[in-house]
């Protein structure tokens, strides 16, 4: 298990990496327009990136995994509640409509199963 979670790290990182060069044509970052404030949340965002890749390494490699894949599986269904949260996007009623709807395809084909 710890070598599929370590090769999907590997697998994200080469898929950055390659989407990056696409867009730049080149691995460097112009400094040009970047003032001290950007410099501390692109160093903010790369920590908490390395955090958020080793605990799921940690808790897809550990002996109760099935739990931790439900959570990271959540992680779109957050990121709506949060952008609506924090960010001010408004919900449209789609939004809600497709999560409620995907929670009772979930919850229908848990009891066939």
């Amino acid at each position: 298990m710890v070598f599929f979670t370590i090769m999907t790290i590997y697998l994200r990182c080469f898929i950055s990496l390659i989407t990056f060069w696409f867009k730049n044509k080149t691995f460097k970052i112009s400094t040009e327009n970047l003032s001290k404030k950007v410099y501390i949340l692109y160093t903010i965002r790369a920590i908490l990136t390395l955090l958020a890749q080793t605990t799921y390494t940690l808790a897809t490699s550990s002996i109760n995994s099935s739990i931790a894949w439900v959570f990271l599986n959540m992680t779109s269904l957050y990121s709506v509640f949060f952008g609506d949260l924090f960010l001010k996007e408004k919900m449209k009623l789609a939004d809600i409509l497709v999560i409620i709807s995907i929670l009772a395809l979930t919850i229908i084909s848990k009891e066939f199963l």
